[in-house]
């Protein structure tokens, strides 16, 4: 999904935003102050989110719950992971507490999280708790959403779409069963490849 359409979706329900930071998006939830839900999205509005990362700010949009000052939870943690998510040559990286979700764009884990540190600073104008969140250990982890979709789809009935073969005989053909014809041959072959393409393309850091 573009994050055009994700923003527009946002504002649309409860969500409104509050402030442009950089080149981010600032968003609260209708009726809460800035140390109650808040979530920050990339102000670019071409590119397309990830499957984790579109599935992550989509689950907090939708959360409810009452929630403490997000900014003590980050700093008690000490360790912020930073849940990165390759998409070609773009990373995506997010950080999650309660009743904070920033998601951020860069070029690597490196940039991104010094694209957090930043953002952190310009969110926050009390001295003390700025430098409080100067000593958060940011620590790189990988969303493989994607990744684990695509071995879904490399079970037989994915197979079977490529092909247009159906499972029963996919499943033949595996266990020795049957054999298929060279028609069928070339028809597997041409899936497989496409399979391997789609593979070609996976990349997780």
């Amino acid at each position: 999904m573009k994050l055009l359409v994700l923003n527009k979706l946002l504002t649309g329900g409860e969500w409104q935003l509050v402030d442009t930071c950089g080149d981010c998006h600032v968003y609260l939830l209708q009726g809460q102050t800035s140390s109650g839900r808040l979530l920050v999205l990339p102000t670019t509005s071409t590119a397309s989110v990830p499957v984790g990362t579109y599935q992550s700010i989509i689950r907090f949009g939708r959360q409810r719950h009452t929630v403490k000052p997000w900014i003590d939870s980050l700093i008690r943690r000490g360790t912020v992971k930073v849940i990165l998510e390759k998409d070609v040559n773009l990373f995506w990286g997010r950080i999650e507490v309660p009743g904070f979700s920033a998601t951020l764009q860069g070029s690597g884990p490196d940039d991104i999280i010094a694209r957090f540190r930043v953002l952190l600073r310009n969110l926050i104008s009390e001295d003390d708790t700025t430098r409080q969140l100067d000593q958060l250990v940011y620590q790189p982890v990988y969303d493989l959403t994607a990744t684990w979709q695509l071995f879904r789809e490399i079970k037989t009935g994915y197979l079977g779409d490529l092909s247009g073969l159906d499972q029963d005989t996919l499943a033949q053909f595996m266990n020795g069963k049957a054999y298929p014809s060279a028609e069928q041959a070339q028809r597997l072959e041409t899936a497989l490849q496409e399979l391997g393409r789609q593979l070609l393309q996976l990349s997780i850091r």
